[in-house]
């Protein structure tokens, strides 16, 4: 046994290095590749040097670790918790995924934001011992096997938040001893439901608290603030609007094909922010809708009817708004009535809190099924799954045209949230206990 695991772990360091100098080579063909590896080139004298300037003596340091955009929106409640409750706190950000880093690598409630080192040993035991955490958190799925080791042999505090468990994961399964040996490396798992702990349990890990999902506590905190995107609101007017976020090709595909006819009539008002805001992308939507649009981008702070008459003009009169830019779809799903959340056809779905927690009852594609929130707001008739463009124009027009229906689902999605609202209060208290 004690040779098979040493024979893991070296399959695994290799595979962390293939995957490292691949990104190199894809980076040729591909703008994300490129970027995961330039990221990491010099990435050590980088982080020496932000780390010389801001770690002031007697000051706690709080590592808080996130794959990509989506966890680190699990991440933010417990940052802006902790940064309002201490002055004396050193809060270091890192990311795995270009697409994390690169949209909140000025972050401003982190004192460094970093790209993660890749997960060697000698990285990891560098890393760690140049940031010195009091703490250590990592956001849902993230399972590295050397830092999670260098933080376990240092006594350092680690938790995991946010995680959810599922049989079909390996750490369940018969073969599963070395990813379970992962799970003893936190001091803590944090998880979002009871079935989590549940099968924790069954494999002797006790050190679980089901505290639900921090996201819960990011978007009802979006609600209430005053935040106002002109622009939309204007488009909007009185009209009845379906907000599509964080689209691929394949939904685009299919809201074309099944509402493109109501939104040409004007039975509705349509806008769309792709999941990714390249011009290639905008082209895309621009050619395969066909329609009078709107970018946002092309739209002056100032605009006015007397001083832009045609940018004025083509806000109120276009049939479809284009979110081109990052940043403002969580606050743009306020003036929606429904939202088709991407990403359903592909991986999985998108954030689909950030619309539930306006009342907007959400649709979306067939992959929906490792999401509690999903599954949950489907039995609660508060979302829906399609998977053709028939069954998505179906689902539309019942919303739009039974009153009872589509009070009643959106009623679900406001109710959804505010019970689950709390998590990020019983993550930082365990916090508190060791930053005094």
């Amino acid at each position: 046994m004690h040779k098979f695991t040493n024979d893991l772990k070296i399959i695994y360091h290799l595979f962390i290095l293939l995957y490292f100098y691949s990104a190199k080579l894809v980076g040729f063909f591909n703008k994300k590749a490129a970027l995961f590896y330039k990221g990491r080139v010099n990435l050590f004298s980088k982080i020496e040097s932000e780390i010389s300037q801001i770690k002031p003596k007697g000051h706690k340091v709080i590592w808080i670790h996130s794959a990509s955009v989506g966890e680190f929106e699990q991440a933010r409640p417990i940052i802006e918790n902790l940064r309002s409750s201490y002055s004396n706190l050193v809060i270091i950000v890192t990311f795995f995924s270009p697409s994390g880093y690169e949209l909140r690598k000025n972050y401003n409630l982190a004192d460094a934001v970093f790209y993660l080192p890749m997960d060697t040993y000698s990285n990891a035991k560098r890393f760690i011992h140049l940031i010195s955490p009091d703490i250590a958190i990592f956001i849902k799925y993230e399972f590295w096997l050397n830092y999670l080791t260098v933080l376990k042999s240092n006594n350092i505090p680690t938790y995991v938040v946010s995680a959810i468990f599922r049989e079909s994961q390996p750490f369940f399964k018969w073969w599963g001893g070395w990813y379970r040996s992962l799970l003893n490396k936190f001091d803590t798992i944090f998880v979002q439901d009871a079935r989590s702990k549940e099968l924790l349990s069954a494999i002797n890990y006790a050190n679980v608290v089901i505290c639900g999902d921090t996201r819960f506590d990011r978007v009802h905190k979006i609600t209430n603030t005053d935040v106002e995107i002109k622009p939309i609101k204007d488009f909007v007017g009185e009209s009845f609007c379906v907000v599509a976020g964080s689209t691929w090709s394949m939904d685009e595909s299919l809201i074309y094909d099944g509402l493109s006819s109501d939104i040409s009539q004007d039975r509705f008002k349509f806008i769309i922010a792709s999941h990714e805001v390249g011009e290639a992308r905008i082209t895309e939507i621009i050619s395969r809708f066909n329609l009078e649009y709107v970018r946002f981008s092309e739209i002056p702070d100032d605009y006015s009817k007397e001083k832009y008459p045609n940018i004025y003009n083509k806000i109120f009169n276009s049939k479809i708004f284009i979110i081109d830019t990052i940043g403002i779809l969580s606050v743009a799903y306020r003036y929606g009535d429904i939202a088709y959340i991407g990403g359903g056809f592909g991986a999985g779905i998108h954030n689909i809190l950030e619309a539930a927690t306006y009342g907007l009852p959400v649709i979306f594609g067939p992959k929906y099924h490792k999401f509690n929130e999903a599954i949950n707001l489907v039995n609660l008739n508060g979302a829906f799954s399609v998977d053709s463009s028939n069954a998505l124009k179906v689902i539309v027009q019942k919303l739009i045209n039974d009153k009872e229906f589509y009070n009643n689902s959106s009623k679900s999605c406001l109710d959804y949230v505010f019970k689950n609202i709390g998590a990020t209060d019983i993550v930082v208290k365990s916090i508190k206990e060791i930053v005094g």
